[in-house]
């Protein structure tokens, strides 16, 4: 009996062994196998994979700089997809620098409306958006910050070559590096090559430089946080003269 009880034990003790090692087995396979998924996407898949993620992106908020030739930005960013934006330049040359805390020059994009204050200049503009068409190249009614992730999905679609250039880190976020080269300038960022970081998780871009002088990047950035809708009303100043483009 006793022979028994310890043959009884000891299986026992094989058996919760032999369970466990088995857990951290299949562990490891599905770890491993993610993994392998992540590292065997191709450069010709990234225009479907990106253009897919990007649909859980529903709100973007951050802090960014932005160089575009010789004019370098620092700006607060909210995004609430797909026709909502605000931006406030935190930093940038005497034309655009903030007056004070309450004194910014301002982006505000909704459905209905385009609005840019510049506080440096004493006036508002503001312009129609229910009948912009961002593909007719107007200057006044959208933003590239809007469009960028659009834009990228693009050019990914029609590049002459992408190269994967492996993984990093951008405003605390891990990011796939990305290389891709056009056959003109005839984009956005007037470009024949970009390198884009897009973030692992969302596959939205986090950095973006380019040949033809541009440069964004992100500092930091929140996903899908709730935004005041407010934030997305603009209001101009008590004295401020507004000017409405009439498209």
């Amino acid at each position: 009996m006793q022979f028994k009880q310890r043959f009884r034990s000891t299986n026992r003790r094989q058996l919760a062994g032999f369970s466990a090692g088995l857990v951290v087995i299949v562990i490891a396979i599905i770890l491993i196998g993610g993994r392998v998924a992540q590292n065997s996407l191709q450069p010709e898949d990234l225009a479907e994979r990106m253009e897919s993620w990007l649909e859980r992106v529903n709100t973007v908020q951050g802090e960014m700089q932005l160089i575009s030739g010789t004019v370098a930005l620092e700006q607060e960013l909210w995004v609430e997809r797909p026709r909502q934006l605000r931006t406030e330049i935190e930093a940038g040359p005497p034309a655009l620098a903030p007056l004070d805390d309450n004194q910014k020059t301002t982006l505000v994009l909704t459905e209905e409306e385009a609005w840019f204050y510049n506080p440096n200049l004493g006036f508002a503009t503001v312009a129609d958006r229910t009948i912009y068409v961002p593909e007719t190249g107007l200057e006044v009614g959208g933003s590239i910050l809007e469009s960028m992730p659009e834009d990228v999905v693009t050019l990914l679609q029609t590049a002459s070559n992408i190269q994967i250039l492996g993984e990093d880190m951008v405003a605390g976020r891990n990011v796939l590096r990305v290389q891709i080269l056009l056959t003109n300038a005839d984009n956005p960022f007037r470009a024949r090559r970009l390198n884009v970081a897009l973030d692992r998780e969302f596959f939205y871009p986090l950095a973006i430089e380019s040949d033809s002088g541009f440069l964004l990047r992100f500092r930091w950035v929140r996903f899908n946080d709730p935004i005041d809708p407010a934030t997305f009303v603009f209001v101009p100043p008590p004295g401020i003269v507004v000017n409405r483009v009439e498209e």
